[in-house]
């Protein structure tokens, strides 16, 4: 009764409706287009996005009002967006120019003029389908769909403990309770976006019978459970290469006990090795490596971001190659990932042209993040990679320029005022792009037939309007059968 009643008074233009000011856009940072109204479409358990903006001229009116913070059974959360300035000399690729892009999403209770606020929309699973009139002249319809909390195509990207203490001043004699808090704060927003961190654990090794083993004498009070395998949306990645000391025998034995008792979830990963394939002494240290997990650990999963080739497969259980490696006719296991590689610039300098995959710089495309997961669910992977969001978090507000791109391994922010993580817009087209990956699936064992925006690796459109439309073309037929 309570949203009829809100429903209503936004539709005859009281309070919070577009007469009152409110223009609302669709959330494509490139060609933002304010109107009066919106008709969004989502599948519950999905958050769906647009931006408002507010401020009709009127004299007398305040520079500031409150936003809705309640619209039941919706939530609704706001970001302020913020930019990011590209240097000309920092340009990631050529084609881009260099200026001010939204990037950061910085949480808000309000709207000033002159801003532009990223609204978050929460659809609960319990929602009756249907169509609903929201603030800010926002027509959502619901379908009947629900979506799976779980990614099908799970994306995993490594959270630097060390970066995020750093970046808020946690590092030294800072408490380890501030440290752990900081750490589940950004781990949370990893997998509210629909990424499951890696690496994020800064002093332990897996359980092993019911007890857990430090390392490096850290004292950290938290453990792996709680940091990595409590509330994690695909398979954990257990330990990440470290080329100086391999795995001892010791260790894998314990965590492939662990495996065998349930303490592990049986798909757990072993980042056993990162690329190398042109370099002859690297590919046999890395050959070592893989036979040494299997020899002592054989029912943990390996995984090497390497092409897939005959004399690695006896060992490895998922092969991660760059997309632009991709070949088909793969037989085994594989998943895609982006780097500077993938981008083509791999070095501070002059800018390069790019190599044809999506990228995740700044000054790439809106849709550019959206449309890897896109990619790569068109080429069978089995799991997406990214190296890093958290880079160059201590200097993610003034200065992202890293392997010759302006937000390569830089996707957060730490807030300003708050021990906390701030999102951004590259973020959530990664989390649209996993959410996109399930209508695919959805409709693929409809048996409907599409035509897609992306071809392969190379080839696909970098204008978000044409992944949308397909995506409410396949919700619509979807929820309608």
């Amino acid at each position: 009764m309570v949203s009829w009643l809100l429903g209503f008074l936004v539709g005859m233009g009281f309070g919070w409706g577009s007469v009152s000011g409110f223009q609302v856009s669709a959330p494509d940072r490139d060609h933002l287009q304010f109107r009066p109204s919106l008709q969004i479409s989502t599948s519950r358990d999905e958050v769906v996005s647009a931006v408002i903006r507010w401020g009709d001229g009127r004299a007398g009116q305040s520079r500031c009002r409150a936003l809705l913070s309640q619209f039941a059974p919706f939530r609704l959360r706001y970001y302020r967006m913020e930019s990011y300035r590209v240097l000309p000399e920092q340009r990631s690729f050529v084609g881009s120019k260099a200026g001010e892009y939204w990037d950061p999403l910085v949480p808000v209770s309000q709207i000033c003029r002159g801003d532009l606020v990223w609204v978050d929309i929460e659809t609960p699973r319990g929602v009756r389908p249907g169509n609903y009139s929201l603030p800010y002249g926002i027509q959502l319809k619901v379908w009947k769909m629900i979506m799976p909390g779980r990614p099908s195509l799970p994306l995993y990207i490594h959270l630097n403990s060390h970066a995020v203490f750093s970046a808020h001043g946690l590092e030294g004699a800072a408490p380890s309770r501030l440290r752990i808090s900081a750490l589940k704060k950004y781990i949370r927003l990893y997998r509210e976006h629909r990424i499951e961190p890696y690496g994020q654990y800064p002093g332990f090794y897996p359980p092993f019978g019911g007890r857990e083993l430090k390392r490096n004498g850290t004292a950290e009070r938290a453990s792996f459970r709680e940091l990595v395998l409590k509330g994690a949306i695909a398979p954990p990645i257990l330990f990440t290469p470290n080329f100086d000391v391999p795995p001892g025998q010791v260790l894998l034995k314990a965590i492939d006990g662990a495996l065998e008792r349930g303490e592990l979830p049986l798909e757990s990963l072993a980042y056993v090795w990162d690329e190398g394939e042109n370099d002859p002494r690297l590919t046999r240290q890395s050959l070592i490596r893989a036979r040494w997990v299997r020899r002592y650990a054989p029912r943990l999963k390996i995984l090497m971001t390497r092409v897939p080739t005959v004399e690695f497969e006896p060992f490895v259980d998922l092969f991660v190659a760059l997309q632009n490696r991709y070949r088909t006719g793969w037989m085994t296991p594989y998943g895609l990932y982006v780097s500077c590689v993938s981008q083509g610039s791999c070095q501070n300098g002059i800018p390069r042209k790019p190599t044809g995959p999506p990228m995740m710089v700044v000054d790439a495309p809106t849709v550019s993040p959206r449309a890897f997961l896109w990619v790569n669910e068109m080429l069978g992977a089995q799991v997406g990679l990214y190296y890093n969001a958290t880079e160059k978090l201590s200097n993610a507000w003034r200065d992202q320029y890293c392997f010759g791109g302006n937000g390569d391994g830089t996707l957060l922010y730490p807030d300003r005022s708050r021990v906390e993580p701030n999102g951004s817009i590259r973020l959530k087209m990664l989390r649209q792009g996993s959410y996109d990956v399930e209508y695919l699936r959805w409709a693929k064992r409809a048996g409907m037939h599409w035509l897609s925006p992306v071809t392969d690796q190379n080839h696909w459109s970098q204008n978000w309007g044409d992944y949308q439309r397909l995506r409410n073309q396949l919700g619509e037929t979807l929820s309608a059968k």
